[in-house]
């Protein structure tokens, strides 16, 4: 289906204003993850007596499965639709970011943390698949790339420092329920102002 079929089928002036809060809110929670929890990492380690190199491994986690699945995550967007993609990838956040915080043992929480390297993988490609069917080629699509950008630089600030605050007062399991907060806005943005429009089914498999 091209773009102006796609255009066409929807909604734009409402799907571009939820594409511009959905792109703040995703470029929000991918940007502040490694910068949060290299902020609570010693305490993570002091709370569950962790070594040195168990607490690398809560970073290893996410980034793994993160880097493993952005391919599967485009591939995905293009043949269910990114609609559908976003919503498996708010579940799997906030099934992540949950278990993190109620996590008893080391086990549970590299259990957790590859559950929001999954979600954040699903996140990204989805969003820009999102981006290329409301925005047109040209400025419109290079300025939602570029506010994509800046909001995830920006979030690693905002991520340490948040963080910090958080850990310093609450503790390091109540710092990361800011990412709980983020994927519930999602969840509400996706439902209620993205156009419940898919593209049809293709007879594909999920390899190239």
């Amino acid at each position: 289906m091209t773009g102006e079929e796609f255009s066409a089928a929807v909604d734009m002036k409402s799907a571009g204003r939820a594409t511009w809060v959905l792109i703040a809110l995703g470029a929000m929670v991918v940007g502040m993850d490694l910068a949060t929890f290299a902020i609570i990492l010693p305490q993570i380690g002091r709370d569950l007596a962790l070594t040195t190199s168990q607490l690398q491994w809560v970073i290893s986690a996410f980034a793994l499965i993160y880097g493993g699945l952005l391919l599967f995550g485009g591939r995905a967007s293009d043949l269910i639709g990114p609609r559908r993609v976003l919503l498996i990838a708010v579940s799997l956040g906030l099934t992540g970011v949950l278990t993190v915080m109620l996590a008893p043992t080391y086990a549970i929480v590299l259990v957790g943390r590859a559950l929001m390297g999954a979600s954040n993988a699903l996140k990204g490609p989805s969003t820009i698949a999102w981006m290329v069917k409301v925005f047109p080629q040209g400025p419109p699509r290079n300025r939602a790339l570029a506010y994509q950008s800046f909001i995830t630089s920006a979030a690693r600030a905002v991520g340490a420092v948040l963080a910090g605050v958080l850990v310093g007062h609450f503790g390091w399991r109540w710092s990361i329920a800011p990412f709980a907060v983020f994927d519930i806005c999602i969840l509400l943005t996706i439902v209620f102002l993205f156009p419940a429009f898919e593209r049809p089914r293709q007879e594909r498999t999920i390899d190239y």
